[in-house]
């Protein structure tokens, strides 16, 4: 689109540019090594951006390093001084919001049970386009008024996992903030996610859970082993109640019983069908299992790494729009366990780098002992509000759950314990 090249031409010639289409954002671009472009810029508080920074951060497997230096060649020739850029952004503008209405009138089969959720979905659409040239400035002198809000109770964070070294860590999980739990296969995130939900449930926090790898029975198995202290293989597998386990069973499932304030989605969902369930049941935490099993509202031709950017942004879009945290798993790439000593590191992030840009919080998960799979780390490696910190976990994997190492903690010697009725 001619529009869009003309924009990032713009911005390669005088970055400071940016601020005239500060309205328009990198979703609404229909080429995504523009978008990509458009969004660094859009990231980069104040640091200086040139074109050798870029080539490295658009450089893809479809697109090697060659040709992203000949495009942004080609992009500032090719750029029209003539051309104003409000006009240019107005017109990117104005497509997306075409192209959005059409997505929703195409996805939706408007029937008297689904009308509210289509005027919802053009409600939204309309609040989160509508470029509003009246804002009004606030000055510095003004943000005081936020003063009484700080060094009392009201300023701890609403949302806090119960690990208290990583709570300090990640400065606590605000609303709009989209928080993304990062891990290989089988090392936990799962449970880890669960742990944290039910918490927030506790709490008093309604949770929309939606695990699109397990079914529900899985789910139940985690649950009830950590809240009984029945070793989960016991509960998938005994036909007869050993010791006190019959007891532990029915008191797990009691507990059970008083979490009425956590909901279990599974199955196939797309952002638009998540969105809907969010505007029906008004959650005030949303919790993925996992973000890559979400399937794309529109397919880009094979390029995955554009469909995870697309759902990414979804995301966001959701945490933003209804004010409220949105917690999503995400699988690592292979090349992770290459690492020294296995850390990972955000360019380990699977098939796409928006994951990282749209994140207000990565956190990283690893078995940091191969020969003691109950010893994990977990790092905080991008933080909005908080500092990177790595924390020692423990994980005792028959009962689904963990715990910071050195917390007023005795997990390594009860770890084994067959009989410990886990709260």
């Amino acid at each position: 689109m001619h529009e869009e090249r003309q924009i990032i031409g713009s911005l390669l010639i005088d970055s400071a540019r940016l601020n005239d289409v500060s309205y328009i954002n990198a979703e609404m671009f229909t080429d995504p090594t523009l978008a990509k472009i458009f969004a660094i810029y859009s990231n980069a508080n104040g640091k200086e951006i040139n074109q050798l920074s870029l080539i490295p951060q658009i450089t893809t497997w479809y697109q090697d390093e060659q040709q992203c230096r000949e495009l942004l060649v080609e992009l500032v020739s090719e750029h029209d001084s003539s051309v104003s850029d409000e006009y240019c952004a107005d017109a990117i503008l104005q497509n997306y919001k075409v192209r959005k209405v059409n997505e929703i009138i195409k996805n939706s089969l408007i029937t008297p049970n689904s009308v509210d959720v289509f005027m919802n979905d053009i409600k939204q659409l309309s609040d989160v386009l509508v470029k509003d040239d009246d804002d009004k400035a606030i000055s510095l002198s003004e943000l005081v008024g936020f003063k009484n809000e700080y060094f009392n109770e009201s300023h701890k964070p609403k949302y806090e996992t119960g690990l208290r070294a990583l709570d300090t860590a990640i400065g606590g999980i605000d609303n709009g903030d989209v928080t993304i739990i990062a891990a290989r296969p089988s090392v936990g995130k799962s449970a880890f996610a669960l742990q944290i939900g039910r918490k927030y449930g506790k709490d008093g926090y309604k949770v929309g859970y939606f695990n699109l790898e397990m079914g529900i029975k899985q789910i139940y198995e985690r649950a009830i082993a950590s809240i009984s202290g029945i070793d989960m293989t016991r509960i998938r597998l005994a036909t007869n109640y050993l010791n006190d386990e019959e007891a532990q069973f029915e008191e797990g499932n009691k507990k059970l019983e008083e979490e009425k304030n956590f909901f279990l989605y599974t199955g196939t969902y797309t952002i638009k069908k998540i969105r809907a369930k969010q505007q029906r049941e008004k959650f005030d935490i949303i919790i993925i299992d996992y973000l890559q099993l979400i399937v794309p509202s529109e397919k880009r031709n094979g390029n995955r790494a554009s469909e995870v950017g697309d759902i990414s942004r979804g995301l966001k879009a959701i945490a933003s729009d209804f004010d409220i945290p949105v917690i999503a798993l995400s699988q690592l790439n292979r090349a992770s366990e290459r690492n020294r000593d296995k850390e990972p590191f955000l360019a380990d992030l699977r098939e796409s780098g928006d994951i990282e840009q749209d994140a207000s919080n990565v956190l990283m998960m690893w078995n940091s002992n191969e020969e003691d799979l109950t010893e994990k780390m977990i790092k905080v490696e991008k933080s909005r509000n908080g500092h990177n910190e790595k924390v020692q976990l423990y994980f005792d994997g028959k009962h689904m759950k963990f715990e910071v190492a050195n917390e007023d903690s005795d997990f390594r010697e009860k770890r084994d314990n067959e009989d410990l009725p886990w709260e």
